[in-house]
């Protein structure tokens, strides 16, 4: 798993329902996580890392909303981003996106466009 790599959405990369809590997610994503230990997956494995840091993020109702926030407004935040917003409870992928987009400033077009000041 590289972190610049865009995660797909959590919710149905793990067949979640976004009608259920943060704690009955965290209980599913933990549950998966264990099935996977129990298969033989070693903890430093992809899949098993994407897994806890989905239970980080959505085990948490603070750090689903800012997830959910996040997505519903196009955002598309890599694993690093989830990384972080899960360990710290704080993140910027709308930074990370402009980076990533090659810009800094926004975009301006018609008459009287100019550059940032």
């Amino acid at each position: 798993m590289n972190a610049n790599d865009i995660a797909p959405n959590l919710y149905e990369e793990w067949g979640l329902d976004r009608r259920d809590g943060a704690h009955e997610l965290l209980v599913l994503l933990e549950s998966k996580d264990l099935q996977f230990q129990q298969q033989g997956q070693e903890a430093e494995e992809p899949r098993r890392a994407q897994l806890r840091i989905a239970a980080s993020v959505l085990g948490s109702a603070r750090k689903r909303a800012e997830y959910d926030n996040a997505c519903a407004a196009g955002l598309r935040p890599t694993w690093g981003d989830l990384g972080q917003l899960g360990a710290v409870g704080q993140w910027n992928p709308a930074a990370a996106a402009t980076a990533a987009a090659g810009s800094v400033f926004p975009v301006r077009s018609g008459r009287g466009a100019r550059a940032p000041s």
